[in-house]
């Protein structure tokens, strides 16, 4: 099967007389030349006003129709672009919203089909354009045939990059099963969780449960990052504001308090675990008056428990 990539092609208009210089066959290897010697400039750290030249709007759309070989290129320098990110950023001959268009024309006609390398780009596409892309169903439907597992790790893997569904991650961690190598696999989905900020409450508790120890560290670390980054934001608009703060900044103010309390009540989760490093971390979320339901799982840690005394002491 043919991949998507070599059969799509634009009908390129003839501009500026472009079509004419295939007549000339001086003209044509000067021209391939120029393409093949730009698009390796552009490839570099730096691009060249010689490259910009060639490579341009004007020239884009001919270019793709009539060097197949550089269109992997040009897929990845309008994706960067339209991502702000990568070296390709730095070229100006072509605008962020003219790779926009393209990758939308081009993602709007791609095909649904079974053949790996399609998959692998319409997924990249899917990522640039379609913030809505829902890639749980496109799972849900790639799991239904063992035939199709290469095509869904490929979707698995951009969907923990890019999905912020926390039933996405609810699911992928349903699909582990039980194996070696299981936790490392509930790791990886873990973090990705993390790292899109969604990880749901259901998810949480079942890790606060009958989770290993090593995913318990991990979840109450990020919790605890999260409450000490809270409360610098919260400090600081209570200090600049200390007489009466506007209603927005209030708002805020409110806001960040009830984040804070949704945290801690995360973190209350997990005061059963006696791990050392689960409940040295579970110290810094908890408010004094919760700290003596961690004394029991501090127990067998002779510093921690006498941390937790003394905190709680000087409350008093």
């Amino acid at each position: 099967m043919l991949k998507y990539i070599d059969t799509y092609s634009f009908g390129a208009k003839d501009l500026n007389g472009l079509s004419l210089i295939k007549e000339n066959d001086y003209l044509y290897s000067a021209f391939s030349y120029a393409v093949k010697s730009a698009m390796s400039d552009l490839t570099s750290y730096w691009a060249t006003s010689d490259a910009q030249k060639v490579i341009t709007e004007e020239t884009f759309e001919y270019i793709w129709d009539n060097f197949l070989e550089h269109r992997g290129t040009m897929i990845d320098m309008a994706l960067s672009k339209t991502s702000e990110s990568g070296h390709y950023t730095r070229v100006n001959s072509v605008s962020k919203e003219f790779c926009q268009n393209f990758l939308e024309d081009f993602y709007d006609s791609f095909p649904i089909d079974d053949n790996f390398e399609n998959n692998k780009l319409r997924s990249r596409l899917a990522a640039a354009v379609d913030v809505e892309f829902d890639y749980l169903s496109e799972l849900h439907k790639l799991s239904l045939t063992e035939d199709s597992r290469d095509v869904y790790n490929v979707w698995k893997a951009s969907a923990m990059r890019n999905s912020q569904n926390e039933e996405l991650f609810n699911y992928l961690w349903g699909k582990v099963k039980r194996e070696r190598g299981a936790t490392d696999q509930k790791q990886e989905i873990l973090r990705a969780a993390l790292d899109r900020d969604s990880l749901s409450d259901w998810l949480i508790k079942k890790i606060a449960k009958s989770s290993p120890k090593r995913l318990k560290r991990v979840v109450v670390s990020d919790i605890g990052d999260k409450i000490r980054q809270n409360n610098r934001a919260l400090r600081s608009y209570q200090t600049r504001n200390s007489e009466t703060p506007s209603p927005e900044i209030q708002d805020r103010i409110d806001e960040l308090k009830e984040i804070l309390v949704t945290l801690e009540n995360r973190a209350m989760l997990f005061v059963g675990c006696d791990d050392y490093s689960v409940v040295e971390s579970l110290i810094d979320c908890l408010s004094r008056d919760n700290l003596p339901w961690l004394m029991p799982s501090a127990a067998n840690h002779y510093w921690l428990s006498t941390r937790i005394s003394r905190i709680i002491e000087s409350s008093e």
